[in-house]
């Protein structure tokens, strides 16, 4: 099964977000919350769902101790999925890094260069990638992800920090040939299955020294 969780005690244990909800909530005698069943509703919840999961972990780690395998699990025992595994969409800037233009002897784009990669392509930051064995010129690039976590439309820079609720890191797998051949097919030469590894925590905003630096 897939679960929502917190990682807490120097990142050894991982509170299951969803059960430990469930055993809050019988002592403070309401309904469990209904956001916490899987990634993309507990963003779409927004600050109440992270409000929420604040208390409820700070609830968990009171009574740590050894794992249960039920509210609490060791982190080296569950499998860790990409923090959004099921993301609207996957949108990707080209030339986001001056050392890789400087690299392949190219000016930066005097505007976002914007591409796709399909939501397939996703898996966790330990999953093997699977090459199709005709393949021979397969790459990779170290990314910075940042997570949207709510629906942003025509949105000021000085605002744009308010849609994002955190980041994490990733691998941009690309497949040169497919990349690259007539009319330049970057979404197809990016999104094989396993593509875009991702993880392994979702890191939120509140969580960084200096947002404007994290790169």
């Amino acid at each position: 099964r897939e679960h929502v969780g917190a990682v807490v005690a120097d990142d050894k244990i991982v509170v299951d977000l969803a059960a430990a909800d469930k055993a809050l909530s019988r002592k403070e005698k309401r309904k469990a919350h209904d956001f916490f069943g899987d990634m993309l509703t507990f963003l779409e919840a927004g600050k109440k769902g992270m409000s929420a999961a604040r208390k409820v972990v700070e609830a968990a780690e009171k009574k740590l101790g050894k794992p249960d395998g039920k509210v609490t699990h060791r982190l080296s025992r569950v499998r860790l999925r990409a923090p959004n595994p099921h993301p609207r969409k996957l949108l990707c800037l080209a030339g986001n890094y001056q050392d890789h233009l400087d690299e392949e002897g190219a000016e930066a784009p005097g505007e976002p260069n914007l591409f796709a990669k399909l939501p397939n392509a996703l898996c966790g930051p330990h999953d093997e990638i699977r090459i199709p064995n005709d393949r021979k010129q397969v790459d990779w690039e170290a990314e910075l992800v940042v997570v949207i976590g709510k629906t942003a439309r025509n949105v000021s820079q000085a605002d744009a920090w308010d849609y994002v609720v955190g980041v994490t890191c990733g691998q941009d797998i690309s497949d040169r040939e497919e990349q690259f051949r007539d009319f330049e097919q970057w979404t197809v030469g990016k999104s094989f299955d396993t593509y875009a590894p991702t993880g392994p925590f979702l890191v939120t905003t509140d969580e960084l020294e200096d947002r404007d630096r994290v790169p």
